[in-house]
């Protein structure tokens, strides 16, 4: 019987390593089915990944290239709007300048005296500017109390009268034209922004 022993041994042995030998190969069999199955699907994803990334790419490539050129035009847009910007924004420092400039002046006439001409202008290079007014008067009077008052102005400074005469020259009568410069203290700007 030691023989059938050693036999029934051997035989269950053999089965065992069958079994094993056959679940390994299914296991091997799914492990194979499932690669036959996934490496297909996961390389075509790929594809379609690398394909989608390709067209992105493109796509990029084109919107770079049109928002280069906007970008571009936008900056000639914007050097071409530079002058008139500064223009513009000199026009609303001299506008506040100026308003000043009218205002003090409306304080500083006397009554019956009314201007009809108003300029600043530019003498040399260093800067200085010059107030010329001209007006009409109905006294002499007036016309000397404005040289007075614009002597004691912050804004001029130096004011002289330069003519005095009739409006109506043969006659003689009515209101008096008369001329007025004098030194601004605080110069004015042109519309660029540079002092006149």
């Amino acid at each position: 019987m030691p023989s059938q022993a050693n036999f029934i041994a051997e035989r269950y042995a053999a089965r065992r390593r069958a079994w094993r030998l056959a679940a390994g190969l299914r296991r091997a069999n799914v492990v194979v089915l499932l690669l036959l199955t996934l490496v297909p699907l996961l390389l075509e994803r790929a594809a379609s990944v690398g394909a989608w990334r390709l067209l992105q790419a493109r796509l990029d490539r084109g919107r770079i290239a049109d928002q280069a050129a906007e970008t571009r035009r936008l900056q000639t847009e914007l050097r071409d709007l530079a002058e008139p910007r500064r223009r513009a924004m000199g026009v609303h420092g001299n506008n506040a300048q100026w308003r000043d400039l009218l205002h003090e002046l409306r304080d500083r006439l006397p009554e019956g005296l009314w201007l009809t001409r108003l300029e600043v202008e530019a003498v040399g290079d260093d800067g200085r500017q010059v107030l010329r007014l001209e007006g009409r008067a109905e006294r002499q009077q007036a016309i000397g109390e404005l040289v007075q008052r614009l002597n004691q102005s912050p804004w001029c400074g130096v004011a002289v009268l330069q003519r005095s005469r009739p409006a109506d020259a043969a006659s003689g009568a009515g209101p008096l034209e008369f001329t007025v410069t004098g030194l601004v203290r605080r110069p004015l700007r042109d519309f660029a922004g540079d002092p006149r």
